[in-house]
Parts: C-alpha cells; structure tokens; sequence
C-alpha cells in the first residue's frame, strides 16, 4: 500500500505543490504527472495500487474540470475495485463518478451514482465516507429543485 500511503488524496498531491508557490494550473499540471508517472512508471504496482491511483488521478481530473478523462479513471478504478472486492475502494470511486455527473449537469446519474456509493459504505460500515456521499446526493438533489425553478 505504498502508493496510498505517499498519494493518499488528491488534495493532498495538490497541496504539496502549492506549498512550492505555484498556481493552481500548475499544481494539478505537476500532480497528474505525478501519477500518471507511477502508474506509467518503472515500479511494478499491485492491482490495489494501481486502482487507488487510478481514483487519485480521477479527482485529480475533476479538480482541473476535465470531467470526460474524470470520469474515464473513476470508472476505471471502479471496475478493478470491484474485481478485488475492495468495496470501500469501490464507492470511493464510485461517489468520484456522482461528482463528475453532477459537474456535468446529469442530475440522475449523478442521483443514482451517489445512492450507489452510499449503498456500498453503509455494507462497508464506512461512515465517513457514507456522509460523503449524502453530502454529493445533498447537492444533486439541491441542482435538481434549482432546475425545476
């Protein structure tokens, strides 16, 4: 668990480099190459490490507003979690997913995604995140009644 350990949160990649002074386009310019650098890299990963890096480069994406190339590694993260049933992994991913859906605008997937991940923490007894996910399906359900509006 190596890579989760050094590259646990986006926020946190992105944080090492704004500590350096740069811009925010730079931060997330030197974090994706960061982790597409490990999972590109020399160093064999494990299919664990390789997913979580795949969801750190998803909210990586998200934060630089490139919802599609998002969506693409959450997804991706996603379907390898589930194959090694790490379902906490699972709906990490999968509430990454609500949020790329619900940045783009597409209420009920987003709706769906999120019930979805909240679904998955609550079999994981993972209430931190299971909060998470109210708090995304909170915010598609507030984007819903503006729309009705």
């Amino acid at each position: 668990m190596e890579a989760e350990n050094e590259h646990s949160s986006a926020a946190g990649v992105l944080a090492r480099y704004k500590d350096l002074g740069d811009s925010q386009d730079e931060c997330v310019k030197e974090a994706l190459l960061e982790v597409r650098g490990l999972l590109d890299g020399e160093k064999s990963l494990d299919s664990r490490e390789e997913a979580q890096l795949q969801e750190l480069l998803a909210r990586i994406h998200l934060a630089n507003d490139d919802a599609d190339a998002a969506l693409e590694a959450a997804q991706e993260a996603q379907s390898s979690a589930a194959q090694f049933s790490d379902r906490r992994l699972e709906a990490q991913a999968q509430l990454t997913v609500a949020q790329v859906y619900l940045k783009r605008g597409e209420l009920d997937r987003a709706a769906q995604a999120a019930q979805e991940a909240q679904s998955l923490c609550q079999r994981e007894d993972d209430r931190r995140q299971e909060v998470r996910a109210l708090l995304v399906l909170s915010s598609v359900l507030m984007a819903k009644d503006n729309v009705q509006e």
